[in-house]
């Protein structure tokens, strides 16, 4: 009987399912696979972020985190019934600058500050608040509009002065940041005014600010070159004009920033001053307008015609004479304006008559995160 032929084709449908089978196995296992790598990255993820927000953060992480969740929570009471009142422009019996010019190499100088930084191993370590505290705390800042000069000086100190603090003592453990940068040891955000004029009393406006008067620096430097450039000066030889006896402290809108040691807190070194103008009194659309390189004479003089972007070139120009006659009675090359939306940064490097500015909007700057 002869041998029954092979059903090839059978045959070649139960090698073609079982290779189809197999295959369909292989990838089962290796989404299974992947599915679990997954799940496994997942967790890491969940635990990476869980240890980001418990452990101390390096400097980037720090900064990025104090403009994401402290400062970004910045919101400014616009009803005026439930905002504080006075004139934020009295300049009255102020030390006047001559000129207002832009203060063009800020940049190039903070960034070669930050090269210092990112090139020592101060960068990555780990000095700093932790991510949820931080988180916390803006929070806190979300939940208050501000309205006020005394809102502003607690927005001020969570958000620049605390972290400001913080790291400076952490720059000054490390010695050759320390002998860099020239470091005392921590910095002291100091008012020295106890007994202050109401802001109701700031009535007078700009119409009387003096160039006469000088009031005695404390920076031979400044005080010298004050004197020799007001011997070039006629106006600075007349008979000063009468004024209401007034104390020499600053208001309490006007702090001094010191270079200070912390096991001896009396050394300390004036660095700079901030001039704190709360946002509903010096609104940032008015800072944008009225901000530029300026002569003051001409814009302090009112006229009839004046438009409402002259009337901001003067109420700029009269919070800046505040901040300049501060600086100059404490010997200081530097200075702020503070609104806590903007940052007017102010210098007088070398002519007295001449302050160099520089805008600073860090939500402008920044945006929502500081990438």
């Amino acid at each position: 009987m002869a041998e029954q032929s092979p059903d090839y084709k059978r045959l070649f449908l139960e090698e073609q399912r079982r290779r189809e089978a197999a295959e369909q196995a292989q990838k089962e296992e290796q989404r299974r696979r992947e599915e679990e790598q997954r799940r496994r990255e997942a967790v890491e993820q969940a635990q990476d972020r869980a240890e980001e927000k418990t452990r101390k953060t390096t400097l980037p992480e720090f900064l990025d985190a104090c403009h994401n969740y402290l400062h970004s929570g910045l919101t400014v009471q616009t009803d005026a019934t439930l905002s504080t009142r006075g004139d934020p422009a009295n300049a009255t019996n102020k030390l006047r600058p001559e000129n207002l010019v832009l203060w063009e190499d800020f940049l190039a100088q903070q960034a070669a500050i930050w090269d210092v930084l990112m090139a020592s191993d101060f960068a990555s370590e780990r000095h700093f608040t932790l991510l949820h505290t931080l988180e916390e705390s803006g929070e806190a800042i979300l939940r208050k509009m501000m309205s006020s000069e005394l809102d502003l000086h607690l927005f001020q100190r969570s958000t620049v002065d605390d972290p400001v603090t913080s790291i400076i003592e952490r720059l000054y453990d490390q010695r050759t940041l320390r002998r860099t940068f020239g470091l005392k040891g921590s910095v002291q955000f100091e008012n020295h005014a106890n007994t202050l004029s109401p802001e109701t009393e700031l009535e007078e406006g700009i119409g009387s600010m003096t160039v006469s008067g000088a009031p005695r620096r404390r920076s031979p430097r400044l005080q010298a070159r004050t004197q020799d450039n007001s011997q070039d000066r006629p106006e600075s030889t007349a008979a000063p004009r009468a004024r209401t006896a007034r104390s020499s402290r600053p208001r309490a809108d006007q702090f001094c920033v010191y270079n200070t040691s912390i096991q001896h807190r009396e050394t300390c070194i004036a660095a700079y001053i901030t001039e704190y103008k709360p946002p509903h009194k010096l609104p940032l659309g008015c800072i944008y307008e009225g901000l530029e390189d300026m002569v003051l004479d001409e814009v302090v003089r009112c006229r009839e015609t004046d438009t409402p972007r002259d009337r901001f070139r003067r109420l700029i120009a009269a919070v800046i004479t505040q901040a300049f006659s501060y600086m100059v009675k404490l010997g200081v090359e530097y200075g702020c304006v503070c609104t806590g939306e903007a940052f007017v940064f102010l210098r007088v490097p070398d002519d007295p008559r001449t302050v160099h500015y520089f805008l600073s909007v860090p939500k402008g700057d920044v945006g929502g995160a500081t990438g």
